[in-house]
């Protein structure tokens, strides 16, 4: 049975929850070198996309991969491994 696709609301609550969720806190979104996200269902990813764009550092923009997997827990619909340097 096909989920619902996810909805662009949990992307913000992704990408616009507190640094301490997101990275550690006294950093900044400058300091991540790179992101992998991967989903559960593709069709999440003009969604998570967007939401995406407006987050992410213009000025220091990160490397980032998305790909679509089977993620380990059931109902999980986004994994996201960040990578960033101490400044």
């Amino acid at each position: 049975m096909r989920q619902r696709p996810l909805q662009v609301p949990c992307y913000r609550t992704i990408y616009g929850g507190t640094p301490r969720t997101r990275y550690d806190p006294g950093t900044s979104k400058s300091a991540i070198v790179s992101e992998q996200v991967w989903l559960a269902d593709m069709a999440d990813f003009a969604g998570m996309n967007g939401m995406w764009d407006q987050w992410v550092d213009p000025v220091h923009p990160p490397a980032r991969a998305t790909g679509g997997v089977a993620l380990a827990r059931p109902g999980m619909r986004v994994e996201m491994i960040v990578v960033a340097h101490n400044l």
